[in-house]
């Protein structure tokens, strides 16, 4: 038999069949998300790490990064959207 190239985590426990579904083209921009945080349907970051891009100046264009489950779960709530599932995001990745 042939060796698997890969780690033992990767390889699929099972098969599935994901429906069709539409996913944004992009990532969520600081500024978008600064903007529900404004009208109060998301909880401000708490990041304070210069890697985040909410702490640096001039990143409102950059990828929303550091919040958490929950912050991005209520931003895609406020879109009238939703997180993919993992078999969703893998089947993306």
């Amino acid at each position: 038999t042939r060796e698997p190239t890969f780690a033992g985590e990767e390889n699929p426990r099972f098969r599935t069949k994901v429906s069709a579904l539409c996913v944004d083209e992009r990532e969520v921009t600081t500024k978008e998300y600064e903007s529900c945080v404004s009208v109060g349907a998301c909880s401000k970051t708490d990041a304070k790490n210069v890697t985040c891009n909410t702490v640096a100046k001039g990143r409102g264009d950059h990828p929303i990064n550091c919040v958490r489950h929950d912050q991005a779960t209520s931003f895609c709530a406020w879109r009238g959207k939703r997180l993919p599932s993992e078999v969703e995001w893998e089947y993306f990745a």
